[in-house]
């Protein structure tokens, strides 16, 4: 039957420019005696080969920037522009919008201005002015310019945005106060917390209560099922007194404002008063269903039993929800920059190198354009490719000097498709 493809390293045998001939042969030593007919078959033979001639990278500065704007109600001020990437030499430019980049804009060295193709700035520098960029919308969204000279690996990891939130953001109220039992105050300190102002919950004295309150506080998601959801908060008693029945602090994450009802973590009890202390992570992923807006809630609850008992004071500060989400969206698309053949070609055939998950597919389409003084003139109609191992192209698009190609990746959300190279062979 036909062998499986084999693989034979030849770059030794080709050290340097020259032309070279490719010979598929069969050989036979034969005994003394009459042997044979053997006959052998070839197909789908060919060599490919490359050669690192200082650039493997876009060098065009392509752009990236999330699908959607990151969405901060009530946010005082932005604070900082934090970023984590790998340059290698290279460098990562940035400009942003507050318009879900409708406009965008960049630091002129005096103040935030529309910006043009080749206008932007260092993430320092993003850093440094970034308390004056406008908060009138309440939305903040980067575009990410990546330079190399080719040779260079420019990778962005991640961007951290700092922010200040409204001073009346948190609002609190009494939960599940009835008649006759005490009411629960809530109030913002300047200072004393950890380290400087915080909220706290005071529940007065009483007898035969069973009352509680809460600070709340709006935000808002992007994607659906985030994997990421750690909340994190440090809290204090302050003013402890006598014997509950229970003396607990509660974290919520509710889809609507009001009484909490979807508690993440487990309840607190305390007994005495202390000093700050910071909780445990809690995973709250599984109180985010669909994207939309939901509610942080930070509880005190108290009962206590036929005897004056209180009052309860506990603080809270720090409280920080991070979210993220290690799922992938189920499609996207990457066009190519432009490449120069050097002349007039016919573009014969592509393929690429691909890692392919279940439930996921990768296809690419290519185009190719004639010269316009020395930039890509009209573009042919897109022409698919569909074979990943090799995939011929057709003569229409023949006579350019032009090519790009366009990427469409599909996969389930649960694992990402993978394209590492793409080879297009012209003369």
């Amino acid at each position: 039957n036909w062998s499986g493809q084999q693989n034979i390293d030849c770059s030794s045998s080709a050290p340097t420019t020259a032309t070279y001939y490719y010979k598929i042969a069969v050989w036979l030593d034969a005994p003394n005696k009459t042997t044979g007919p053997i006959a052998s078959g070839y197909d789908n033979a060919k060599v490919h080969w490359e050669k690192d001639t200082g650039g493997t990278y876009p060098t065009d500065r392509p752009a990236i920037s999330p699908t959607s704007s990151f969405s901060a109600l009530g946010v005082q001020s932005w604070d900082s522009f934090e970023e984590t990437a790998t340059k290698n030499g290279g460098e990562i430019y940035y400009q942003l919008s507050n318009d879900n980049g409708a406009t965008w804009q960049y630091w002129n060295g005096s103040s935030w201005q529309s910006a043009g193709s080749s206008d932007y700035n260092t993430a320092n520098v993003v850093d440094a002015n970034i308390g004056s960029f406008p908060t009138t919308n309440e939305q903040i969204l980067f575009q990410a310019f990546l330079e190399s000279d080719g040779a260079q690996l420019v990778q962005l990891d991640n961007i951290r945005i700092g922010l200040t939130p409204s001073g009346t953001v948190w609002s609190f109220s009494p939960w599940d106060r009835r008649g006759g039992e005490v009411t629960p105050v809530g109030s913002r300190q300047t200072g004393g917390g950890n380290p400087t102002g915080y909220n706290d919950i005071t529940i007065p004295v009483g007898r035969g209560d069973e009352v509680g309150g809460y600070w709340e506080q709006a935000f808002t998601t992007s994607a659906d099922n985030p994997s990421l959801a750690n909340l994190t908060f440090d809290w204090r008693v302050f003013d402890f007194n006598g014997s509950p029945t229970i003396a607990q602090i509660r974290m919520f994450v509710d889809s609507s404002s009001g009484p909490p009802t979807t508690q993440v973590g487990s309840s607190i009890g305390f007994s005495s008063e202390g000093l700050w202390t910071s909780a445990n992570t809690i995973n709250a992923a599984s109180a985010l269903g669909t994207a939309g807006t939901y509610y942080i809630k930070a509880a005190l609850w108290t009962e206590t039993p036929n005897t004056n008992t209180g009052p309860f004071t506990v603080g809270f500060d720090n409280i920080s929800l991070s979210l993220g989400n290690t799922s992938y969206v189920t499609s996207g698309t990457l066009t190519s920059s432009a490449f120069n053949m050097g002349a007039a070609s016919p573009v014969q055939t592509i393929e690429w190198d691909e890692i392919i998950p279940a439930g996921g597919d990768i296809t690419i389409d290519v185009a190719t354009a004639l010269d316009s003084s020395g930039s890509p003139g009209t573009w042919t109609a897109w022409q698919n490719a569909t074979v990943a191992a090799g995939t011929l192209l057709p003569i229409s698009i023949n006579g350019n000097q032009w090519v790009r190609y366009r990427v469409a990746l599909d996969g389930d959300g649960t694992a990402t498709p993978v394209l590492k190279e793409v080879r297009i062979n012209y003369k």
